[in-house]
């Protein structure tokens, strides 16, 4: 579904057609709202959509590396190495206070069983990595719904058709709130839980 196909059923949902009570930018920001949230109440496993990945070539077993951005709910959701062109190896992603028993020599990384923390202080989450190969690493992680614009409404939008429809019941209640038609917000929300649970 595109942005332009999105507006013309929100603006049918909210009794709207000729643009006589919300701009498009309205639409436009209800949407993207509701995408955000939609991306915050359903469970991560039904965020594939939104799963992107970074790969990099480690310098050494035992380093770090910048990913490009704060991942969505903070949910890095896999990192692995090649090991060969067919296969690969799962390097563990451990929370970052069990990094400190590195020392200890029942618990050490090593190239049979790499980990990795994620280190979200500051703007720029790193990856620490101990005991990988040299092929290349990738990191798997949820990044934000795409932003919809005025110039970007003939794209597809970030999630299949089937929860874009639960977003669509969600923008739907924030431009009821604005138009102040609270029976109409609680409908609309309802609606859109009510898809969340069987989704």
């Amino acid at each position: 579904m595109t942005g332009i196909e999105l507006i013309d059923k929100l603006r049918t949902a909210i009794e709207d057609p000729s643009a006589n009570i919300f701009t498009d930018d309205n639409c436009i920001d209800a949407i993207n709202n509701a995408h955000l949230e939609l991306g915050n109440i359903l469970p991560i496993e039904k965020l594939a959509d939104l799963q992107t990945t970074h790969t990099f070539t480690p310098s050494n077993t035992n380093d770090s590396e910048d990913l490009p951005e704060v991942p969505f709910r903070g949910a890095v959701l896999d990192v692995r190495q090649s090991t060969s062109s067919e296969h690969t190896q799962t390097i563990e992603i451990i929370p970052k206070s069990m990094s400190r028993a590195f020392n200890n020599h029942y618990y050490t990384p090593d190239i049979d069983y790499p980990m990795c923390y994620i280190d979200d202080l500051g703007n720029t989450p790193i990856i620490n990595y101990w005991g990988v190969g040299t092929g290349v690493i990738t990191v798997t992680y949820l990044s934000k719904p795409t932003v919809l614009t005025s110039g970007s409404l003939s794209s597809f939008l970030p999630f299949e058709d089937n929860i874009e429809i639960i977003a669509l019941a969600l923008a739907e209640s924030i431009l009821w709130k604005i138009d102040n038609k609270p029976q109409r917000v609680d409908l609309a929300y309802k609606k859109a839980l009510g898809m969340v649970e069987v989704v």
